[in-house]
Formats: C-alpha cells, sequence, structure tokens
C-alpha cells in the first residue's frame, strides 16, 4: 500500500497560516475545554489553544507536537516543540526570516549548509554527545524540547515553557498509594497511544521491563475495545524453548501470555551497507536506527502505522535509583544507605560506603578524556583547530539530580529524531508512553527511596507490574542482550570491511579533511576489527564521511 509522507500538515486560519506535526492525547478534554467538538482534529485543537492561550498554549498541551503560527498580520511568528522532543523542529533564517521544517533534508531544500565544525568535533570526539539546539550543519538549528520560539521584526528568542525542575514533591499517604497512582497515570499514557487513527499497531517485545509493560497494557486496551491485537517486533532472535534465564526466554514468556505474533528478521550486510550511505549530518545515526530499520521493513509490509516504545523508561519512572548511595553517604543518613545493601548496623553502613565510593569513580571516571582521544578518527586538523563543545558527566551525587542530568544530556531526543526520521520515510509513527510528560512528571516528583527498595532496584515500577507480567519479566535484573549485539554486529563489521576495502585517500571525499581517512581505513581492514574497542566512533566517522 502506498504510505503517508509524515511531516507538518497546514491550515489556513483568518491572518494565520499554522503548520502542525502532532498526536495529542488527552485531546476529548482539551477539545471540551476549548468549546470544540469531541472529534475536532489535532490540528484544531492546537488552532483553537493558540487563539485561547496564544504563547502560553504549550503548557496546555498534552502530546508529541511540532508547530509554527504565522501571523500575516503583524508578521510575527510563534513556533513550539512537545516537552521531550518527540517531534523533531528544524528552523534556519532565510533573508533574516526563520523558515521551519520536521526535517533537515526539507529545510535545506537542496544544498546543504557547511558543516558546523566545533559541534562535528563534538559528535565524534565523544560519540555520547548530543546538542539540543545546534545540528552538524551551520546555520541549521533546533528548537529545543520544552520550548517555544517567537520571531518579530528580526528578533528571535527561545524561551523554556516546561520546567522538570522546578516540580514539587509527590506527597501521598503510603507506599500502596504511590504504586496505584503510578500504575494509573502509566495506563492511560498506553491507553491514549494505543489506538492509531490509521493502520495497525506495533509493539516492541524485548522481554525487558518497559516494553513489556507497554506491550501487555497495549493488548489489554485493543481487546477491550474490541480491536485487532498489535504486532509485535523483537530486535533478537527467540524461540518458544528458549530458556527463562536470557533475552530469548523473556520474549518466549511475554509472546506466550500475550499471545500475538511476534516478528524478527536478522539483520544482513546489505541493510548496514544500504545504512552506511546515509549522511550523519542530514539523515539519522546508524547507531540509533539499525534494528529498528529491520523493524520498519518489516512494520511497513504488514500496514502498521504506530509502533510503542518503552525508550525513556529508565531514566524516569523504571529508574534504578542511580545516586542514592552517594546521596545518602554524603547527608548522612546511614540508616537508609545501610538498607540500600539488605545489611543493618556497622556492617551495613560499611558496604553502602562501598557502594557510594563505587559510584562516585563512576562518575570519575566519566570526566576522563584521553581514552576519547585515542579511540577518535578525527583529523590533527580538527583536534588542534576547534573547540567542541562538551557535556558534563554524570555526577551521582544525589537520585534526583540524576535523573535530571540524564534528561539533560540529550541522549533520549536524540533518538526521538533519528526515529522521527525514519519513520517520515515509511509513514510510521512512533510513540512513547514512558515519556508522557504526565508519566514523566510523576517521575519526577514521587520520593526517590521508592526506585530502590533494599537492594531492589526499579522497586517501584516492578510493583506497578505485579499481576501484569509474568514473573521472569517482573523481575529481569539484567541489561544485557548478547545475542542481539552479535548480530548486529557480525553484519556491521563484514559492512564495515567492505567498505574499508574501497576507501580511497582524504581529498576523494567532501568531509576528508575532518576525518584521518588512512587510519580509518587501517582500522576497518585490520583482522582484529571485531576486537576493536572505537566501534562506535569508527561508525560515526565512517558515515559523517559521506564516502
Amino acid at each position: 500500500m502506498k504510505r503517508c509522507k509524515l511531516g507538518f500538515k497546514t491550515a489556513e486560519i483568518g491572518r494565520f497560516t499554522f503548520e502542525v506535526d502532532a498526536d495529542l492525547y488527552g485531546r476529548g478534554q482539551l477539545a471540551d475545554t476549548l468549546g470544540l467538538s469531541a472529534c475536532a482534529s489535532d490540528i484544531d485543537c492546537i488552532v483553537a489553544a493558540y487563539e485561547r492561550w496564544g504563547r502560553d498554549c504549550p503548557r496546555h498541551l498534552s502530546g508529541d507536537f511540532a508547530f509554527v503560527a504565522d501571523d500575516h498580520t503583524s508578521g510575527d511568528i510563534f513556533a513550539a516543540r512537545d516537552h521531550i522532543g518527540v517531534r523533531p523542529l528544524y528552523y534556519m533564517l532565510v533573508d533574516g526570516k526563520p523558515r521551519f521544517a520536521t526535517s533537515i533534508r526539507d529545510l535545506a531544500q537542496g544544498e546543504l549548509p557547511e558543516i558546523d565544525e566545533a559541534v562535528a568535533a563534538g559528535y565524534l570526539l565523544d560519540h555520547s554527545f548530543f546538542s539540543y539546539d545546534r545540528t552538524l550543519l551551520k546555520g541549521i538549528r533546533k528548537v529545543p524540547p520544552g520550548h517555544c520560539l517567537h520571531w518579530s521584526e528580526g528578533d528571535l528568542r527561545i524561551e523554556q515553557y516546561w520546567h522538570p525542575t522546578q516540580l514539587p514533591e509527590l506527597e501521598l499517604r503510603n507506599d500502596e498509594e504511590y504504586v496505584s497512582r503510578g500504575r494509573e497515570v502509566f495506563d492511560q499514557a498506553v491507553r491514549d497511544r494505543s489506538f492509531p487513527d490509521r493502520g495497525g499497531l506495533g509493539v516492541h517485545v524485548s522481554g525487558g521491563l518497559d516494553s513489556s509493560a507497554i506491550a501487555a497494557l497495549a493488548c489489554k486496551h485493543r481487546r477491550e475495545s474490541g480491536l485487532p491485537d498489535p504486532v509485535g517486533f523483537s530486535w533478537q532472535m527467540w524461540s518458544a524453548d528458549s530458556p527463562s534465564s536470557d533475552e530469548a526466554g523473556w520474549i518466549a514468556a511475554m509472546q506466550a501470555q500475550l499471545g500475538i505474533d511476534v516478528v524478527f528478521d536478522r539483520p544482513t550486510k546489505q541493510q548496514a551497507l544500504d545504512l552506511f550511505k546515509l549522511d550523519l549530518a542530514c539523515d539519522y545515526n546508524v547507531g540509533n536506527a539499525f534494528n529498528e530499520s529491520i523493524v520498519q521493513e518489516a512494520a511497513a509490509k504488514r500496514d502498521v502505522t504506530r509502533i510503542l516504545s518503552g525508550w525513556g523508561g529508565d531514566e524516569f519512572l523504571t529508574f534504578n535509583g542511580r545516586g542514592l548511595p552517594l546521596e545518602y553517604a554524603r547527608t548522612g543518613q546511614w540508616r537508609k544507605l545501610a538498607g540500600l545493601t539488605n545489611s543493618d548496623g556497622l556492617r551495613g553502613v560499611a558496604k553502602g560506603l562501598l557502594l557510594a565510593r563505587y559510584e562516585k569513580n563512576r562518575a570519575r571516571k566519566a570526566t576522563v578524556s584521553e581514552a576519547k582521544l585515542a579511540k577518535t578518527f578525527l583529523s590533527e586538523d580538527i583536534l588542534h583547530r576547534v573547540e567542541p563543545p562538551t557535556i558534563a558527566p554524570l555526577s551521582l551525587s544525589s537520585a534526583r539530580g540524576t535523573q535530571l542530568e540524564l534528561l539533560q544530556a540529550g541522549h533520549i531526543t536524540a533518538r526521538l529524531e533519528d526515529w522521527a526520521e525514519m519513520g517520515a520515510r515509511t509513514g510510521i509513527r512512533y510513540a512513547f508512553p514512558m515519556l508522557d510528560k504526565r508519566v514523566m512528571e510523576f517521575a519526577l516528583s514521587v520520593p526517590v527511596h521508592l526506585f530502590q527498595r533494599g537492594n531492589e532496584r526499579r522497586w517501584l515500577f516492578r510493583e506497578m507490574m505485579r499481576g501484569v507480567l509474568p514473573e521472569s519479566v517482573r523481575m529481569n535484573h539484567s541489561k544485557q542482550e548478547p545475542a542481539r549485539v552479535s548480530d548486529i554486529k557480525a553484519a556491521t563489521f563484514d559492512a564495515m570491511k567492505e567498505i574499508g576495502e574501497g576507501l580511497g585517500p582524504p581529498a576523494d571525499y567532501r568531509r576528508g579533511r575532518y576525518i584521518d581517512v588512512r587510519r580509518l581505513k587501517r582500522e576497518l581492514t585490520s583482522s582484529d576489527l571485531e576486537n576493536n574497542g572505537s566501534f562506535a566512533h569508527l561508525r560515526l566517522a565512517l558515515q559523517f564521511l559521506d564516502h
């Protein structure tokens, strides 16, 4: 079937032109507040919200959105992006006035601008660096998540409208009330996203806590509404008789409980070769795309138009309590510190202090730059000439502080942007219940001790999912996926070797001066490529080179 092109929808309303890319949730309540009919569209709601609240309207919206309001009478332009950046919103100045798009290629409309050398150095030096507002191209910027843009008579201002650091702590009577409230908020977030306007629904089935919970609740809501089950998509091989102690077994347990189809296609060298043809500066990062590009091919064949992902849970609702040991040690809360080890008295305190020391050492290691310099494939010229932007390492000095630092790190939104760009090409939307604003605000306001009870991490969410998930999945403590990683590396290394053998001198490439091409070729054609510790840097350098 022909897939819909995703991006802005345009509406001319009086003196305004609105460009909107949105999926709003709680739309019925919003429509009622705005005096609209229950069947009002997303664009109707955003237009009415802007007419009612003006620049404050993003605060009243719940969902995934990017929109622009162009006032032809005053010449003013207002634009806004959802709180976490599920919908991309890029802009550049053309004759002094901002022009917007939901993808870089649509915005550039032909010849791409020059590389922003500082941002490029940041990406290639530290593969965990992501910018909230800059891109790899000069002059093309992003409206940051949770921000709005206002342009008037040549004056452009960016303002933050969502302030997660200012949320008051939620005070309920006991643990049971927190579990009940969390279950209610999360259940609603999944329900809101389980009914695409057209086409079918897909869910990730990884055996992990986050995606499994979403898949289970989506199945429940679809069945209660008399609709077909979602299609499950796995990133790794599994079978019905897989052992219950690894990722394949957890997938099997979820498939057995849900009774849905779960699709898996093994990655190939050709798929990797195709992905490496993409331009890192204006397409998407292969590291974020490899597994999901295979899922998208399978989903498009099955008329799936929306996929639910568990991305973002680790940092918020299923947070594991990182930072608690240092927080308790730093503030002298010895009984709580001992409780993290399930031990009492001085023995428990001593164990807790060892935990705190371990986390402090992890934070310190994050600041070491020599290792990054050794792995990067940036040319010596760029390393000596350009000062790259950096991100602060996690301090791990408190649990809430760690959550907020993870929010600011940029990796969450970077994947959202890449998957949105991928989906725009195949007509597939992604939705992220774990990143629902209501869910995030709940997770950022509950008392932090609920994230770890004794040495049981992710305690709050595990309790929320009691009776919803198989026990082997609910109590799964592993984040390791050796089967998935092995499949990816096998396909990717084969592709890298083939590309490496064909690499020419730096002058053959548009961006050859940024990359040490000779060293890159040497590493790619090495007989020991599979043991190279610079895998992420190799991948980025190869995709940035635009070979």
